[in-house]
């Protein structure tokens, strides 16, 4: 667990408007798509599964995450944090919990892609041990994080 005081929690009727109107900074507008969009890409998609970061009880930011077809192994996604928490450590602490939940169901290998140039993204999945796979989908590279 991160030492921000964090918890992560379904999106569902009482919080999703909170995740919907989570602003990001125009410097991550490049590389990050609304809450909005996130969470309808989780309803008619299918396949995600979104998540509310809280700190302090109060919606700051958002992850979602899908089994991949290989057994023991998920992917991750729509990793934002509202401009309010941004450099706070907030985008770690999230991921970092993410995995450990999704390591407590068995999970045990986490992918995640990551656009050229989004050397916030990039770091943050350096410094949780992240690796490049040196594959590339819909332009952007494939990193992989093995426990």
């Amino acid at each position: 667990m991160s030492e921000i005081n964090l918890s992560l929690v379904h999106v569902g009727s009482e919080n999703w408007n909170d995740v919907a109107v989570l602003e990001v900074s125009e410097e991550r507008m490049e590389f990050t798509a609304s809450g909005s969009y996130y969470l309808c890409l989780c309803h008619y998609d299918g396949m995600w599964t979104p998540m509310a970061a809280l700190k302090d009880g109060e919606v700051a930011g958002f992850i979602m995450w899908a089994e991949e077809e290989e057994k023991g192994a998920c992917w991750l996604g729509g990793l934002m944090v509202d401009t309010e928490f941004e450099g706070s450590g907030l985008g770690d602490a999230i991921l970092s919990d993410m995995i450990e939940a999704l390591e407590l169901k068995g999970y045990s290998e986490f992918f995640m892609s990551c656009t050229p140039g989004d050397d916030i993204l990039a770091a943050i999945l350096e410094r949780i041990g992240f690796a490049d796979t040196g594959k590339v989908e819909d332009g952007e590279n494939i990193l992989c994080l093995a426990r």
